[in-house]
């Protein structure tokens, strides 16, 4: 039986919260923060204002966010909107058609909605247990 596309969403966001969930307390925290507020960033100032505030912040959460991002939309045979396998985001954002770039912001919502959702559920889980000791 064939997986749907939520599925395969899903699956993949599990995978990178699940490994981000080996980083320290604070940067769980932040993580959490920045995944709940990017899909309004998104839709107030298009995806690829927000992937270049994720990338001038300099902090490995947001690198993280980027890079799951990055990988989904260019590289995941699923979310792939971009098909050159292994181009990066940014480039990808700024040298490809209107309609691809609409694309790729439809799916990284998506996405987002599910990194979302695990992101609570597991980080917040991790840094309650590293704060109660």
């Amino acid at each position: 039986m064939d997986k749907s596309m939520d599925q395969y969403r899903a699956e993949f966001a599990l995978q990178k919260i699940r490994l981000f969930s080996t980083r320290d307390a604070r940067q769980q925290k932040e993580f959490r923060s920045y995944v709940s507020g990017l899909p309004a960033m998104i839709h107030m100032k298009g995806l690829g204002q927000a992937m270049a505030f994720c990338l001038s912040r300099n902090a490995a959460p947001y690198e993280f966010l980027y890079r799951v991002l990055s990988e989904w939309l260019c590289q995941n045979e699923h979310g792939r909107i971009y098909h050159d396998q292994g181009l990066d985001l940014m480039v990808a954002l700024t040298q490809d058609t209107m309609s691809k770039y609409m694309s790729a912001q439809v799916e990284a919502q998506e996405l987002l909605l599910f990194l979302k959702k695990f992101a609570v559920a597991y980080l917040d889980n991790n840094c309650n247990q590293q704060a109660g000791g």
